[in-house]
């Protein structure tokens, strides 16, 4: 509603894009963000997300799998308060009424995911390694509020958790998926910090 909101957008006042986390937690708030430190490369599939947390006015953004530039913000409420939404949410354009190029994404987006709370550093080095977002939330025992595997073969785009969808808006080349594991059969041996040492059987993906 009016302002509140969350947003995964690029910071390109520099030499190089950079992943920028931010948000309102009522429409009041002035827009509160953290960019991460790495440069988006063009030219292949990067994994981008981020945590904002209302509560202990936080935000983190993750780049491919790892917290970069986390830090203290200033949210008015301590958790998000929804007001009355003026338009849909959007994937891949600002959230304005007019939409023009200059305020989509010049990329692709393959798969989308919303979670509740703070998802963890383990959670988001598995979803950088190419795995399902389902797979991730059953693993770890995480709750997914929303998933969207963009394959830009029907509209509206479903979601495979709770039911929303969203309306493909012009005329928007569908591109090949990247590999990603939805499945995981045999042993699956995992250190203190998350990394996958060692998996057996198969690994079942979908394009």
């Amino acid at each position: 509603g009016g302002a509140a909101g969350i947003s995964l957008l690029f910071d390109t006042s520099g030499a190089n894009p950079l992943l920028k986390i931010g948000g309102r937690s009522v429409s009041t708030d002035a827009f509160q963000s953290r960019t991460a430190t790495s440069p988006v490369p063009t030219g292949q599939y990067v994994s981008l997300g981020g945590v904002i947390d209302f509560a202990l006015d936080t935000i983190t953004p993750y780049f491919q799998g790892v917290a970069e530039n986390g830090g203290t913000v200033t949210f008015g409420n301590n958790a998000f308060t929804l007001g009355t939404p003026t338009g849909p949410d959007r994937i891949g354009a600002v959230a304005a009424v007019t939409i023009t190029t200059t305020r989509q994404m010049d990329g692709r987006i393959a798969e989308l995911s919303i979670w509740s709370g703070d998802i963890g550093a383990q959670a988001f080095q598995r979803l950088a390694a190419g795995w399902s977002a389902q797979l991730v939330a059953a693993q770890l025992g995480l709750t997914l509020l929303a998933y969207m595997r963009l394959l830009g073969t029907t509209s509206p785009e479903p979601d495979s958790v709770n039911g929303l969808s969203g309306t493909i808006t012009g005329s928007i080349p569908q591109a090949a998926h990247p590999n990603i594991i939805t499945s995981l059969g045999g042993v699956l041996g995992v250190t203190e910090l998350g990394t996958i040492t060692a998996v057996e059987g198969v690994r079942r993906r979908y394009w």
